[in-house]
């Protein structure tokens, strides 16, 4: 089984829990606030730059341009975000971001679960997310910009078929595997967890 097809079929659990979190149900029936929604990015944004960091420094071409990064993008939108208010509110890292703090004292195949977990999600559900946050929030596209993927698909236009090729090239042990999948579930019970912190 290749290394994609075995992170998907781990993980479905996992992501059949999060969709199933109350901020996406909240946010599904236009009941999240902005203020939740701004937490939620806010905390996103040490992730980001822990894990983009992380991929700069890794030991293997793993292939992620700047045209992958999200950590710019979630600065943009916060700042269009604190111009509609959200200046005032008190912001904390969270245990994602906390933890992210840690991976270089973690062998780097850890990285590759992390991106299966936020690069995947972020072009797959990130389509949804977006939709909602302008239809019913009025989020102008510059303030989306963490959804935005044009520019990779320009250079990519398989998409997330690029990003299974280069994790399936990898040559990996069964050790640095099952490092891979650990990881990915941990990235899932983190972004759980930092759902419901935002909306605390």
């Amino acid at each position: 089984m290749s290394l994609s097809s075995e992170l998907k079929e781990s993980t479905s659990a996992y992501h059949v829990k999060a969709e199933k979190h109350p901020w996406v149900r909240m946010l599904m029936k236009k009941e999240l606030t902005l203020t939740a929604y701004y937490q939620y990015l806010s905390r996103l944004l040490p992730v980001y730059q822990a894990l983009e960091n992380a991929l700069i420094d890794a030991p293997v071409d793993l292939a992620f341009d700047n045209r992958l990064m999200r950590t710019t993008k979630i600065k943009q939108d916060l700042d269009y975000l604190r111009h509609l208010g959200m200046n005032t509110i008190s912001l904390e890292d969270g245990a994602y971001g906390a933890y992210m703090k840690t991976l270089p004292n973690k062998p780097w195949p850890s990285l590759v679960g992390h991106v299966y977990a936020r690069y995947f999600g972020d072009m797959q559900g990130g389509r949804f997310i977006k939709n909602i946050l302008k239809a019913h929030y009025h989020i102008e596209d510059e303030g989306l910009n963490f959804y935005d993927f044009n520019t990779f698909y320009d250079a990519y236009p398989e998409g997330i078929g690029m990003l299974r090729s280069t994790i399936d090239a990898l040559n990996l042990s069964n050790t640095e595997r099952s490092d891979v999948i650990k990881s990915a579930k941990k990235a899932f019970v983190l972004t759980y967890q930092t759902m419901t912190e935002s909306l605390n």
